[in-house]
């Protein structure tokens, strides 16, 4: 799927599996035990923003998540599309352009780096991660 520009990675996940990895992310987050500070933030970079009535500290977060999950596919496939979401984010967030923004790639790259050492979490089974799934697509067909 990465390998089609024209098709975004979400559309694709909710096609196959009817949810998205924001979804699923946060329910491994919760079932790690992170506090929920961090997984509504998870849970919410896929949905819109104005439905979830976030709190300003959840709000700058998801709007980080989706400048970097944009940087991070542009770098996988940097056609075109992928390169105008990460200026259209930037301009509309911080009205910055992608060039202009390069050292705070830069930090955030570090940065990441470090909370990947401070945190680390067990992977994860197959089975543990299926078994998530289910139990987000039973909660959804519960709140239909």
């Amino acid at each position: 799927v990465r390998t089609i520009p024209t098709l975004q990675f979400i559309t694709s996940e909710n096609l196959v599996t009817n949810t998205d990895h924001g979804m699923v992310s946060a329910a491994v987050l919760q079932s790690w035990g992170f506090p929920y500070s961090i997984v509504q933030p998870v849970y919410a970079h896929h949905r819109d923003a104005n439905d979830l009535n976030l709190p300003i500290m959840t709000q700058g977060l998801v709007r980080c998540m989706r400048v970097a999950e944009a940087f991070a596919e542009m770098c996988d496939q940097p056609v075109p599309q992928r390169i105008l979401r990460v200026n259209q984010l930037l301009a509309e967030y911080y009205q910055k352009g992608r060039m202009e923004a390069q050292d705070v790639f830069l930090t955030a790259i570090e940065k990441t780096n470090q909370m990947t050492e401070i945190l680390r979490t067990p992977p994860l089974s197959s089975d543990e991660l299926e078994a998530i799934v289910s139990q987000i697509k039973e909660g959804d067909h519960i709140h239909s």
